[in-house]
């Protein structure tokens, strides 16, 4: 019997495994065979200079640790656009010439396309429309994906379209402990550069898949740890909002069945369910 397949189409080194880790490592472990489509190096940012010994730049250290990540979770192929990152809106990095936010989106739309050819997933996973907390690049592969999802006039079309969903409801209580914990909400991540009062505005998402992944969990905190030019500066393994969230969560990735469409009140604990 032929391996289900999926795929996976992100924005940067590290948005596989901080955002969905557990749901890969699961599938992958059962035999799914899963395809990750990166559209940049994650150039953009700072990165301690302990961690660029070795590499002549941060795009090859960044695609060193999703080589790291991806072989931890058992991501059979990573595939790179080739655009550059395009920082946070409102960064400089926005006007690069190669920066993603500034493709076009039908020429990236061609471009997942033709790989909708070659992989014959299942399943395709991206964004939501939001981008999860409204980086450019995020809303960049969240519109092409949706693009070549919808207009794929080839003969290979797959089954279903799914948003990693979000919990607005649990980002509410990690913004109420931020401050007790000595973090400022208003400055998260390691550049300081996400307000994450502005998200709790954005609302819930409808979770019509939720997997489980407690028995993986060492496998995603393995990928987690690769990707060690992201951390806070804790030393834990693993960045500060991945380890508030499980305090106040689960061991568990929701998703939103974009295509096609479900009821708000379908649910299931298998992405291939359709």
């Amino acid at each position: 019997m032929a391996a289900r397949k999926m795929l996976l189409c992100l924005a940067h080194p590290d948005d596989e495994s901080f955002g969905m880790g557990g749901t890969i490592a699961k599938y992958a472990s059962a035999g799914t065979e899963i395809t990750l489509v990166c559209a940049t190096k994650g150039e953009a940012g700072t990165v301690d200079d302990e961690f660029l010994k070795g590499f002549e730049s941060i795009a090859d250290l960044r695609k060193q640790e999703l080589t790291c990540a991806a072989g931890k979770l058992g991501i059979k192929k990573v595939i790179y656009l080739g655009y550059r990152d395009s920082g946070m809106a409102g960064s400089k990095d926005n006007q690069h010439e190669q920066a993603f936010m500034q493709a076009k989106e039908s020429v990236v739309a061609a471009k997942l396309g033709k790989i909708f050819q070659d992989v014959q997933p299942e399943i395709v996973i991206t964004f939501d429309e939001t981008g999860g907390y409204h980086h450019p690049d995020h809303i960049a592969i969240h519109k092409a994906t949706v693009r070549a999802f919808e207009k794929n006039d080839a003969k290979f079309q797959p089954d279903a379209l799914y948003f990693m969903a979000r919990s607005r409801k649990r980002l509410r209580r990690i913004v109420r402990l931020m401050p007790l914990l000595g973090k400022n909400p208003k400055k998260y991540g390691r550049n300081a550069d996400i307000d994450l009062t502005q998200l709790v505005a954005d609302g819930d998402t409808v979770p019509h898949v939720a997997i489980e992944y407690s028995e993986v969990l060492a496998q995603k905190e393995e990928a987690d740890r690769c990707h060690a030019s992201q951390f806070d500066g804790s030393g834990s393994g693993t960045n500060f909002f991945t380890r508030l969230i499980r305090r106040v969560g689960k061991n568990e990735d929701i998703f939103t069945r974009y295509l096609p469409l479900a009821a708000d009140n379908y649910r299931s604990r298998d992405l291939f369910e359709i």
